[in-house]
């Protein structure tokens, strides 16, 4: 049994005893010493904003709002499918994330602290207000859900909505988790806080966000380095370097041309 698999079992498996500790049908929850298995990290893949717009544009409208909903919340595939219009905060233009859909079951998310508040765009929040003036009243509440108001089948979404999306834009295949790599990559590229999305993602820690995505940070180096000098010269930057021959930048010069000993008053 591969580690994926281990972790596909012990997740529910977890959640069951949990709650049956809590219901007070037994004492203990057997599963808390189980170790969860280190699961390798999968080659990550994410969609540039060029690559959005193309993607969104090959979404069947009745799935707008869902995809749209994906790569601007970073949300994972089961958190979206459990969520509710009663997780909805209009006021403050937040999204609770309280539950996930696994096997058919709603549980508990991932983790503590998946348990979050993800900030809605103002282009989100207006899709989603439309979504649901055209979405009908159900009793399980659901924002993204079949015409009976019961959860969409998971596999089923990629295989016939995600994935034929991809293709009718000419995009490579990746999978619907790349979605949330795509949400990190664009915070990232926005020069947004570490923490900020950390808390975006449901991560434990920042250490988490740089472990994961860490190496996407280099490629804004050069930038970084580009806004410190405007920072601190501004515009002498610019001249200097339309005036110098070569390198762009003068030469440096020895200490005895800078001062000389001779001038130097001891």
């Amino acid at each position: 049994m591969s580690p994926k698999t281990a972790v596909n079992i012990l997740v529910p498996l977890k959640e069951m005893f949990k709650h049956a500790v809590q219901w007070g049908y037994i004492r203990h929850d057997p599963t808390l010493a189980v170790k969860r298995p280190r699961v390798e990290q999968e080659e990550m893949d994410f969609l540039t904003p060029e690559e959005v717009t193309l993607f969104l544009q090959n979404v069947k409208s009745q799935y707008y709002a869902f995809f749209l909903t994906a790569v601007l919340t970073g949300m994972r595939r089961g958190e979206l499918l459990a969520l509710k219009w009663g997780d909805m905060d209009w006021h403050s233009s937040q999204i609770c994330v309280r539950r996930s859909l696994y096997e058919g079951q709603f549980v508990s998310p991932k983790s503590a602290n998946s348990t979050r508040r993800i900030i809605m765009s103002p282009t989100l929040k207006r899709y989603l207000e439309d979504h649901r003036l055209l979405s009908s009243q159900t009793e399980l509440d659901l924002v993204f859900c079949t015409d009976q108001g019961q959860p969409l089948e998971p596999d089923n979404l990629v295989k016939r909505e995600f994935h034929p999306a991809l293709e009718r834009g000419g995009l490579r295949r990746i999978r619907f988790h790349d979605l949330r790599h795509t949400f990190a990559s664009l915070l990232i590229a926005n020069g947004e806080d570490i923490k900020f999305i950390q808390n975006q993602l449901g991560h434990a820690s920042a250490t988490t966000t740089l472990d994961r995505y860490g190496h996407l940070f280099p490629g804004m180096q050069k930038e970084a380095a580009e806004r410190l000098d405007e920072t601190v010269f501004g515009n002498s930057v610019s001249k200097m370097l339309a005036n110098t021959p070569e390198r762009g930048l003068p030469p440096i010069k020895k200490p005895s041309e800078v001062i000389s000993p001779q001038r130097v008053n001891w």
